[in-house]
């Protein structure tokens, strides 16, 4: 069958002028589009795609509904800091985030989650929004982080913990590393091989042969650059690169730190950039 025909009878399928058309439609799109990648004929999901789209942007209760989940995920991630606001001290009760920008920041959200129905965006989106409300540090802009994590895909969200991981490790603070304003550029350079190869590991990357190489820098550097361009990261330069198997240097900006720690992420060092008013 042409997939022009396809097309056509998902379409009488789901004939739009018939009622309670927009109550089935989703959870039938759904099993479509599963049936159709189990069954091999991927593109027997384009149609059905289709018609998931019109019913999300035309349909009001399934636009309602999403809000209404999200607004009580929401609700429900507040209710279960209470714990956490009950063990902290009366000054550092006061909320470290603007109201009217928190306000923004939910609406934000809302408006971000119901354009994509992205169920791991949204779950970034709560974790930054409860998050900036416990963080010991003033959470400045928070409508920008909210806009960085309804822009930032699932690459970038893992590039951002490696780096974490590689160039932001426990004791890195030590004499031995430190100059009078901070860390010494050779604790980042030192650790390039480890980065590329950790980060080649998350992407999944290592099993192709560049080469001679088990794996290419490109995809890891790409990534760094891209993070640079949203002030998370810095791309480090010492020397001209030989593309692609030259290894490459990169760590966190105090606002990628600031947005692993908005996430939920654990953030060593997090005294040493920043104080209760903000980067150090």
């Amino acid at each position: 069958m042409a997939i022009d025909d396809q097309f056509e009878a998902v379409d009488k399928q789901y004939p739009k002028d018939e009622p309670n058309t927009q109550h089935v439609v989703s959870g039938v799109t759904s099993t479509a589009l599963m049936l159709a990648t189990l069954a091999g004929v991927p593109h027997l999901a384009v149609p059905s795609a289709l018609v998931a789209v019109w019913d999300r942007l035309t349909g009001q209760n399934v636009w309602r509904n999403r809000i209404e989940e999200t607004l009580a995920l929401l609700v429900e991630r507040f209710r279960a800091l209470n714990p956490e606001f009950d063990q902290l001290d009366k000054e550092q009760k006061q909320l470290r985030v603007d109201v009217d920008d928190l306000k923004s920041s939910i609406q934000l959200a809302v408006v971000s989650d119901g354009a994509t129905f992205n169920d791991r965006k949204r779950e970034r989106f709560v974790n930054a929004i409860a998050g900036a409300t416990i963080c010991p540090t003033k959470v400045g802009d928070l409508v920008s982080f909210i806009q960085d994590i309804d822009q930032l895909n699932e690459s970038d969200i893992t590039a951002l913990k490696v780096l974490n991981a590689v160039m932001n490790k426990e004791g890195d603070w030590n004499d031995v590393n430190r100059t009078a304003v901070g860390l010494h550029p050779n604790t980042f350079l030192q650790r390039r091989q480890e980065l590329a190869v950790q980060m080649a590991l998350a992407l999944g990357k290592t099993n192709r042969q560049t080469h001679g190489n088990t794996f290419s820098r490109e995809e890891g550097l790409g990534l760094c650059l891209r993070l640079q361009g949203f002030g998370l990261a810095e791309v480090i330069t010492s020397e001209s690169r030989s593309v692609p198997i030259t290894d490459y240097c990169a760590r966190l900006t105090p606002r990628g730190l600031m947005l692993l720690r908005l996430l939920g992420e654990n953030v060593p060092n997090w005294d040493k950039y920043f104080d209760e008013n903000g980067p150090v």
